[in-house]
């Protein structure tokens, strides 16, 4: 069940000085939800004339968690900015609701890795934006781990139409945990166990 929940900590890196600050908010019950989003920071002004409220579509929480048919939509030239309660490496996928309705509206958002609180950090993971041409779009990229995806939306601009990307959903690949030091030493000792039993066996 998605929650609305207060992340001081998130919000206190993601939130910058100045006038914009005061629309940025930061949903989602955070902790980690199986590689799933479970929070989301977005400037609440920018593309809000896009975003619209029909569907639930201007209510970030949608974008968190499991696919449900419930979406998010990222206002047109808007960008947001998901984190996983964990670690990642690639690969990434993000769900999108109205694939395939590219005649009225060709929905695109640019995907970045980073680290929070580092804007230097930011990676373009490639250079063509991800579409609603598919329901799911994977994307893949080197380096990490990484800690935030943001989403930034590209238009176009079709006809006047500005309709946002529209997010089910977005997942990532936990970070593989490094095994301790002490934990290294006594995978090697069972090792040694199991080779001295063989060689007692042997002789």
């Amino acid at each position: 069940m998605k929650k609305v929940l207060s992340i001081g900590a998130a919000l206190a890196a993601l939130v910058t000085a100045g006038a914009a600050s005061a629309a940025t908010v930061t949903v989602g019950p955070g902790g980690f939800n199986d590689g799933y989003a479970t929070a989301v920071t977005y400037n609440n002004d920018a593309g809000a004339a896009q975003r619209g409220t029909a569907d639930g579509r201007s209510n970030g929480l949608n974008a968190l968690g499991a696919n449900d048919g419930k979406f998010f939509e990222i206002g047109y030239n808007d960008e947001v900015v998901f984190t996983f309660g964990t670690s990642f490496v690639s690969p990434g996928a993000t769900t999108e609701v109205t694939f395939n309705n590219r005649p009225s509206y060709v929905e695109q958002a640019l995907v970045y890795v980073g680290m929070l609180g580092n804007p230097a950090s930011w990676v373009l993971v490639n250079e063509a934006p991800i579409s609603n041409a598919n329901a799911t779009s994977t994307f893949t990229f080197a380096g990490g781990p990484f800690d935030a995806l943001k989403f930034v939306h590209t238009g176009p601009n079709t006809g006047g139409k500005t309709g946002g990307f529209d997010i089910d959903s977005v997942r990532v690949t936990p970070a593989p945990v490094p095994l301790p030091a002490a934990g290294i030493m006594l995978v090697g000792a069972l090792g040694g166990l199991s080779f001295l039993r063989r060689k007692q066996r042997a002789a």
